[in-house]
C-alpha cells in the first residue's frame, strides 16, 4: 500500500507560513486606521461662560450704546471700547482669539433681587440667552446689564434674548 505525500514541503514551514497570514490578516483588519466620523453635535445645549463685570475699575458702560431685547457680540478690544468709558488700562483683559463678550439690556417692573443665566447652543450658529429675574417688592423699575464671556461666536450668529420676571 501506498502512503499518499500531501505536504511536499516540512510541516514545520507550512505552519509558520499559516501563521504569519493570520498575524497578517489580523494586522491589515484591526490595525489600520479606519477614519472615524466626527460626533454629531446634539442640540440644544448649554453652553460654558463666565460673568463680566467692570467692578473696581475705572471703567464705566456706556448705557446709551445698548439696544433693548437685543444681543451685542463683542470679539475684539476696538469694538469693546464702543460701550466702555475709562480713566485708566485697569479692566479685566478679555482672550478675544478663543472667546467672546455678550452683552444684553434686561429690564424689569419692579426692583431686582438677583438673576439667573442661561445660554444654550439651539444649532451650529443660533443661541439663545435665558435672563430669569427674580423681582423684589419695591416699585422701582431697573435695567440690568447682562455681561458674559463665552467660547468664540461668529459676529454674524443669531442671539434671541428671552427675559422672564418671577416674583417668588
Amino acid at each position: 500500500m501506498k502512503t499518499l505525500k500531501i505536504f511536499k514541503k516540512p510541516l514545520g514551514f507550512i505552519v509558520i507560513t499559516m501563521l504569519c497570514l493570520v498575524v497578517v490578516t489580523l494586522f491589515a483588519t484591526v490595525g489600520c486606521d479606519k477614519s472615524e466620523t466626527p460626533p454629531v453635535e446634539s442640540y440644544p445645549r448649554e453652553m460654558p461662560f463666565i460673568e463680566y463685570s467692570l467692578a473696581e475699575t475705572s471703567c464705566q458702560w456706556q448705557w446709551t450704546n445698548f439696544g433693548y431685547n437685543k444681543v451685542i457680540i463683542i470679539n475684539s478690544d476696538k469694538e469693546l471700547q464702543d460701550y466702555i468709558i475709562c480713566t485708566d488700562d485697569n479692566y479685566s483683559k478679555i482672550d478675544f482669539s478663543e472667546h467672546s463678550l455678550l452683552l444684553a439690556m434686561a429690564h424689569s417692573t419692579s426692583g431686582i433681587r438677583y438673576i439667573n443665566i442661561d445660554f444654550l447652543k439651539e444649532t451650529a450658529n443660533e443661541y439663545t440667552l435665558n435672563v430669569l429675574i427674580h423681582a423684589d417688592m419695591t416699585a422701582l423699575a431697573l435695567g440690568r446689564l447682562i455681561s458674559i464671556i463665552t467660547p468664540k461666536i461668529d459676529n454674524g450668529a443669531t442671539i434671541l434674548l428671552s427675559v422672564q420676571q418671577t416674583n417668588d
